[in-house]
């Protein structure tokens, strides 16, 4: 075995290391959290919850994997990202051993750019699912509204009957409710990272019926059917616009695979190319302009705008 290689071995060990230690220390971080809160409310489970809940999203953002955005922690786990990283760093030892070094460094960066757009779609339909699962949600609060319940108490009771991912986001809002925050203000503190302007319409209106008075059940009833009627709507539009999309995709994507296939197939001509100053030039030129024509595609094809 070459040099270059047992510095790459120790290099996947040690970044191996790190991650590991930053996985046990989040878990141990997570561990005593819990404890601490289950003896704050053991002793007094009224009065100082929002205290604690205030102490556990600061000890939450002094974590090592806090920096990340709010897509890509919700994603995956920790424990997924560093496997997903180990075989990475697996992965580019192994070229770098039997190949070069440059072609070595463009493995980590692919398997990056992989990890973070998979985190993003799985992200995206986590979001999708919870509007789809928020109308039965807000059938079963409307239940427990005309059978005389207060609209927090059926706020909670519906939480029970809620599967995930829809599960977690009520979940974390009834414990803000059961602490004493307005339900309207724990929607939106429990939903911040997500974003949906279906939880903003639900908040508002809780809101207002808790205010003004009035069937709350109706206003309810009337949120979940324009919800309904909303996602029936976009589904439509998505099925009228998949030619478009898909023609975006195959342009996008189409470039990039076959360069990566030229240069894993063909390496000594893409580094040939590499050398030569002008080819260089063309090289970094061609990466700009695919960057860019990938996003105008994505601005043409969306459809939230």
């Amino acid at each position: 075995m070459s040099g270059f290689a047992w510095v790459s071995m120790a290099c996947f060990l040690f970044a191996a290391g790190i991650g590991l230690w930053g996985y046990a220390q989040q878990k141990q971080n997570v561990q005593n959290i819990s404890q601490r809160v289950q003896r704050v409310l053991d002793a007094e489970p009224t009065l100082v919850l929002p205290h604690v809940l205030g102490q556990e999203q600061q000890q939450r953002k002094k974590q090592w994997f806090s920096f990340a955005p709010a897509w890509v922690q919700q994603a995956f786990t920790p424990k997924q990202w560093v496997v997903m990283s180990t075989v990475t760093l697996v992965v580019a030892a192994v070229v770098a051993s039997v190949a070069s070094l440059s072609i070595a460094a463009i493995v980590p960066l692919l398997a990056l750019s992989t990890m973070l757009f998979a985190a993003w779609v799985r992200w995206q339909r986590m979001r999708a699912r919870v509007v789809q699962q928020l109308p039965s949600f807000i059938d079963g609060m409307v239940r427990m509204v005309v059978l005389g319940h207060a609209t927090q108490s059926a706020f909670v009771m519906a939480v029970s009957a809620a599967k995930a991912p829809l599960a977690g986001v009520v979940s974390k809002a009834a414990a803000f409710a059961k602490a004493g925050m307005p339900i309207d203000q724990a929607l939106h503190v429990a939903t911040r990272d997500l974003n949906l302007n279906e939880f903003n319409l639900l908040a508002s209106a809780i809101q207002v019926g808790g205010r003004f008075g009035g069937r709350v059940d109706s206003l309810l009833v009337r949120v979940a059917h324009l919800m309904r009627d909303r996602e029936q709507a976009e589904r439509e539009l998505r099925a009228l616009s998949a030619e478009v999309r898909v023609s975006a995709w195959v342009l996008s994507l189409l470039p990039v695979g076959v360069g990566g296939v030229i240069i894993v197939l063909n390496a000594s001509y893409f580094m040939k190319m590499w050398d030569d100053p002008s080819g260089k030039w063309l090289a970094l030129l061609g990466v700009g302009l695919q960057v860019l024509g990938a996003v105008a595609l994505y601005r043409l094809a969306k459809l939230d705008d």
